[in-house]
């Protein structure tokens, strides 16, 4: 980890543990390329750690795609997010492989869509309310290779002592075939596996 980055927070080393087992059970080649597409970056915490830990191989690359607005559960802790993020992914030691796309997800995605682009793994941690949650979950599948890995983050957040996220994973759950295959603070799952085949 380079030690000048700058982050007002760090929401996402304790998560580190479950993307570790999460890959584990799937099997995951770290020496392959891999596209990676990951919903809400922030100052880049995460982005920073996929570009160290996972961009490596000749032809891998994260699309990060994000307001830089901030959102309702960190308003004190907003400020330039933008640059913030900017000038931590470009102390990576693979920031010519990182892409951003800064806007709505709803409407990146779908741009995505029309694109056809495909993606290994994708990382949910955008809008923490349920309809959000469901929309970018419907169209990252839809985005998402066989046997493709998503998580979702926060899927324990609370919103006005309602577990949002949760509401909308249990909806996800039963309109599209993925399956769980680690859960914790954040919710793991794979597309088109079958889990009987899984080691864990």
């Amino acid at each position: 980890m380079v030690s000048d980055y700058q982050f007002s927070a760090d929401w996402f080393t304790g998560n580190i543990e479950h993307w570790l087992e999460t890959f584990r059970i799937v099997g995951k080649d770290f020496n392959k390329p891999a596209a990676i597409l990951e919903i809400g970056s922030y100052e880049g915490r995460s982005a920073c750690w996929i570009a160290e830990n996972l961009l490596n191989p000749k032809d891998s690359y994260l699309h990060c795609i994000d307001t830089f607005k901030g959102s309702v559960e960190h308003t004190d802790l907003q400020v330039d997010l933008l640059t913030r993020f900017t000038d931590n992914i470009n102390k990576t030691p693979n920031a010519k492989k990182i892409f951003t796309f800064q806007g709505d997800s709803k409407k990146v995605l779908v741009n995505k869509l029309k694109e056809k682009a495909k993606y290994d793994f994708i990382y949910v941690d955008g809008s923490h309310m349920s309809i959000d949650v469901i929309i970018d979950g419907f169209l990252s599948y839809h985005l998402l290779e066989d046997d493709g890995v998503i998580i979702f983050d926060d899927y324990g957040w609370k919103h006005n002592n309602v577990e949002t996220v949760k509401q909308a994973l249990n909806v996800l759950e039963d309109m599209l075939p993925i399956r769980p295959i680690l859960s914790g603070w954040q919710r793991s799952y794979v597309k088109k596996q079958r889990l009987e085949n899984l080691n864990g």
